[in-house]
């Protein structure tokens, strides 16, 4: 799961502000900083307000400041200011239940500095006693920092342990008697979002904030510099089967026991966590238990992942339970992120490999094969600044960024999107003649995209070479365009491979009839079809808030649709045209579509748990049938 060793928070107040308005602004809440994906010039962010009150709230505002950091998009919230910024409340989000959350998301630019962490404040916080909590994870001797006017923790210490909430919300689990993990407020497990009824808890990866071996130490370290020993760690219960078949219980970080019981870390768990204490494995099964996805088909079994220092990133110290889950079932890998523009060409005259390096050779050394994405892309957030500013010729510039990369990775990776999202949606006032209106068309118009395709097939013979997009699949006239594209490229033997589905879909759309037509297109033209970023949310465009928790019925209605999704791809696309399945993030809470909406979802085949959900075995049947 997630880590947070980075948080904002805030104490509860002993008594609550007088009722004066119906417009109710109670100091008893908790204003939660959190990171949530980062790249080298930006990162996602979203605060967290956590009513911890009795009565319900509304009208809410916080504020924060940053020193170089600065926002560039904001969403769920209305932004004012240009730092110190402010966000309030939209009319769907002003109100806040009793023990409800509320959380908004915004895209920041470094600014040339570091990921900043600011305090949050605000009317709603408790910022007389609120705490600043900054942690050095991932070391061998790790010391958590707190500044808080008390002192008095209790006897419950900082574990780590965390779920997300019924309202899709990161927060730390207490332990039986406590009301809080040291200094950070927690809620109670059943608080925690289930799989099964509530008041058992399969939550969000509960215990794999742990990554400290038994030689590890962590201290809490309260504002006057003392220091007070984690040793006293809670009976959780939380447990799984390790590498060699047997049972332990799993060591809370700077823990060696759980109460009196010996504990191990959770790298060497081999997936199947439960606890002796409640924690429900209903609606999921053992990973290490189910079938090889790659065994079972004769192409390409693909994951998306975070890499480098990514904050999800597979080689994190932590990272061995994501890694095996990889080798066990998938043959191909994409980079989510760290292969695309601004990573790779950060400046005019600097390629930077390191990172893409690393996760190559994990690949190769492992036999599982690399799918490049992506050499060129829209998103204002992945082009350098340096290209955007270019007064120098275009085309030479475009030549030479997809020749130098793709030339580089040549033998090493099989097949890469050339180009991503070229084209525009139905209804984009923006388009011209259905092509998006991006920095690479204004500069070079619709032939830019050729161009790109021309550059990676002279740099790289061998692999296959697709144009990727979304929307494709559900009958949009955006399919029609690059259909057109196609039959252009093929006329003029423009080099070309296949059409990459990203398939972000949901349970009810496509129709599978749609889904088949559309590669029925493709294969027409004798192209190769990928789906190159596969996930199913269980709540739809439609039905936003259908699911507040991952019930039976919504885990069988995404098994459904992954079978329908994977046997309509058996059934239309042949053998020799199949460029793979790939889904876009390893588990649920790893899935870019949750900060993206801002709500709970399940949208992969795995749970936090890293345990194989319905989704798996529907994905399983569609191979099958």
């Amino acid at each position: 799961m997630r880590f947070v060793w980075k948080i904002i928070f805030c104490s509860l107040l002993t008594s609550l502000l007088p009722l004066l308005s119906t417009s109710v602004i109670a100091q008893d809440a908790s204003c939660r900083y959190r990171i949530t994906n980062e790249w080298n010039s930006g990162y996602i962010a979203t605060i967290t307000i956590s009513n911890q009150s009795t009565t319900s709230v509304s009208n809410w505002s916080v504020n924060w400041e940053y020193q170089a950091n600065r926002i560039s998009n904001l969403w769920s919230a209305m932004l004012s200011g240009n730092n110190p910024y402010t966000a309030q409340s939209l009319s769907w989000n002003g109100t806040i239940a009793p023990g409800a959350s509320v959380e908004f998301g915004f895209q920041v630019d470094k600014n040339g500095g570091a990921a900043e962490r600011p305090v949050v404040s605000g009317e709603i916080c408790n910022t007389s006693s609120s705490s600043s909590y900054t942690s050095s994870s991932h070391t061998s001797s790790s010391t958590a920092s707190f500044s808080s006017s008390s002192a008095d923790y209790g006897s419950c210490p900082f574990t780590g342990v965390e779920c997300v909430s019924l309202s899709g919300s990161w927060e730390y689990i207490c332990a039986p008697g406590c009301t809080s993990q040291g200094p950070a407020p927690c809620i109670s497990a059943n608080m925690c979002r289930t799989y099964g009824n509530s008041s058992s808890i399969t939550s969000s990866s509960p215990a794999s904030s742990s990554e400290a071996s038994s030689s590890e130490a962590s201290s809490v370290t309260n504002s006057t510099g003392s220091s007070s020993s984690l040793a006293m760690c809670p009976f959780t219960g939380y447990e799984c089967q390790d590498i060699n078949g047997s049972w332990m219980y799993i060591c809370a970080p700077g823990c060696t026991s759980q109460g009196n019981a010996p504990c191990g870390p959770i790298s060497q768990c081999r997936f199947n966590i439960s606890s002796s204490s409640g924690i429900s494995s209903s609606h999921s099964s053992s990973s290490s238990s189910s079938p090889s996805l790659k065994n079972l088909a004769g192409f390409p079994i693909g994951v998306a992942v975070s890499a480098g220092s990514e904050t999800n990133s597979i080689f994190r110290n932590d990272g061995g339970i994501d890694r095996t889950l990889i080798q066990q079932h998938f043959s191909q890998l994409t980079a989510g992120n760290i292969m695309k523009m601004s990573y790779l060409h950060p400046s005019e005259n600097t390629y930077t490999f390191e990172h893409a390096d690393q996760l190559v050779n994990f690949a190769l050394e492992n036999n599982i094969s690399i799918h490049g994405h992506t050499l060129i892309w829209h998103s204002d957030y992945q082009i350098p600044t340096w290209m955007k500013n270019y007064t120098g010729d275009y085309a030479t510039l475009l030549q030479e960024h997809v020749q130098n990369i793709t030339s580089y990775y040549a033998g090493r990776v099989v097949s890469w999107d050339v180009v991503n999202e070229a084209f525009a949606d139905d209804g984009d006032s923006n388009a011209i003649n259905g092509y998006r209106n991006s920095l690479w068309y204004q500069k070079l118009g619709p032939g830019y995209i050729e161009q790109a395709f021309i550059a990676a097939d002279a740099a790289d013979p061998v692999a296959d070479l697709y144009y990727n997009d979304y929307n494709l699949e559900g009958g949009q006239q955006k399919f029609d365009y690059v259909l057109a594209m196609v039959d252009d490229f093929k006329a003029r033997d423009i080099p070309i491979d296949g059409v990459g589905f990203q398939m972000h879909i949901n349970i009810e759309w496509p129709s599978e009839s749609q889904i088949k037509n559309a590669f029925q297109q493709v294969v027409n033209r004798g192209l190769k079809v990928k789906i190159t970023e596969l996930d199913i949310p269980v709540n739809t465009y439609a039905n936003p808030d259908k699911y507040q928790t991952f019930t039976a019925e919504a885990a069988e209605r995404q098994k459904d649709k992954y079978r329908e999704v994977v046997a309509a791809y058996l059934d239309v696309v042949p053998p020799e045209l199949r460029g793979g399945i790939t889904v876009w993030g390893l588990y649920d809470s790893d899935s870019w579509l949750i900060d993206l909406h801002g709500r709970p979802d399940w949208p992969l085949l795995f749970n936090d748990l890293r345990q194989a959900k319905p989704a798996f075995d529907g994905f399983v049947e569609g191979l099958s049938d």
